[in-house]
């Protein structure tokens, strides 16, 4: 009896992994379901991928670690979040519209399927992205950009931005006088440092930066990464259809 009573209420909870806010969870699809991430199928027979708790996006275990935005049903905004949208400006809403599809069609975000006759689900007018109307709410602020390619060129760039520390001076004995180490020679004339060139007083053009790859598309244009040649920093340039954005009066949207 009092065994009875230790394992009342023992129910096995599942594995959570957190990535950027969400909460995956192991999960079976009983009907065919799409990654939201590299949009690919999501095959198996036993628990396919992995589902948020909160906001229901639907992914591969191997693209865990290739998410790049937040849950939306958090409101939770770490250093690292708040670094990408300050630098790479990624806060770009989609524009989603009612539309009719003539063939079946998945949700770009939890991966099922669009059901109805008519008007089955939401289209983005800008990236083509297909979700259901509950999904709208809880779709992040990445129009026009692939996640895949952001997150590999993401981890490109810390890869490329881990260096050896240097060593910081001579190595000091135990009982070496550090006062002989730190005093400055007197033979050696010191001179000024040279005043750094503000980088806001500098014109930078298309000659100063090397493309390196297509980060995603839109029908305003392309976002690209764009490394500045010689410092090493890296940026997401917009690449625009002057065309078109003039011509549907687009401009505070591509801003």
């Amino acid at each position: 009896m009092v065994t009875l009573n230790r394992r009342r209420g023992a129910i096995k909870q599942p594995k959570i992994h957190d990535m950027k806010g969400h909460q995956y969870i192991a999960t079976f699809f009983g009907t065919p379901t799409f990654c939201s991430v590299c949009r690919e199928f999501v095959w198996g027979l036993n628990k396919q991928g992995y589902k948020c708790k909160q906001c229901n996006a639907a992914i591969h275990k191997r693209c865990l670690e290739m998410v790049i935005a937040r849950c939306t049903g958090t409101a939770t905004n770490s250093r690292e979040t708040m670094f990408q949208k300050e630098r790479f400006k990624l806060d770009v809403p989609h524009r989603f519209k009612y539309y009719n599809y003539k063939s079946p069609t998945f949700c770009d975000h939890c991966g099922s399927l669009l059901w109805g006759l008519y008007r089955q689900g939401l289209k983005c007018d800008e990236c083509s992205m297909n979700v259901h109307k509950q999904c709208q709410s809880k779709v992040a602020n990445l129009c026009g950009i692939n996640q895949k390619l952001m997150a590999e060129a993401l981890s490109q760039i810390s890869m490329k931005a881990k260096k050896p520390d240097e060593p910081s001076g001579p190595d000091v004995g135990i009982y070496q006088d550090r006062e002989e180490i730190t005093k400055p020679s007197e033979d050696n004339d010191v001179s000024p440092a040279p005043v750094p060139t503000r980088q806001s007083d500098l014109h930078l053009t298309l000659d100063h930066l090397q493309l390196l790859k297509v980060l995603g598309k839109g029908s305003f244009g392309k976002v690209m990464l764009a490394e500045l040649k010689g410092q090493g920093q890296f940026f997401a340039v917009k690449v625009l259809k002057k065309d078109v954005v003039l011509m549907d009066d687009d401009v505070e949207c591509t801003m």
